[in-house]
């Protein structure tokens, strides 16, 4: 599915890019697996009928927004990535499809706790830290 031109989305900056790539009849260029494997289940989810393609580019126009806010506030850019998953959940959570709770501890689940930390250590390819060889 090729989403809608959207004006509110920026022509430059973060998050475009992929936009632009499906706009031109090209793949995405993703960063890491994570991102391809998020970005599918937004596509597969919007083809199941659960919310329409032009509702999911809305939640990552504003996905972008807060980004660009925060950018401005920490300095700290977040990835086309980072962007589309928290537009993802949006609009999951806005569709009563999971929960805030629910996301949080399934976030939890895959960032394993490493000896001598006292906190989840991030960990958004998924990898078994504690069972690596």
């Amino acid at each position: 599915m090729i989403p809608e031109r959207n004006p509110s989305v920026r022509e430059s900056g973060p998050g475009f890019a992929w936009a632009r790539s499906l706009e031109a009849g090209e793949p995405p260029q993703f960063q890491n697996p994570w991102e391809a494997r998020a970005f599918a289940m937004v596509v597969k989810l919007a083809d199941a009928g659960h919310f329409t393609w032009p509702e999911s580019v809305g939640y990552w126009s504003q996905s972008i927004a807060e980004s660009e806010t925060n950018e401005a506030t920490d300095g700290r850019r977040r990835s086309d990535g980072e962007q589309w998953i928290a537009a993802a959940e949006s609009i999951l959570i806005a569709k009563g499809m999971t929960s805030a709770e629910q996301l949080r501890a399934r976030r939890l689940a895959c960032w394993p706790i490493h000896p001598g930390h006292a906190h989840p250590t991030p960990n958004p390819a998924g990898d078994n830290h504690v069972n690596r060889p």
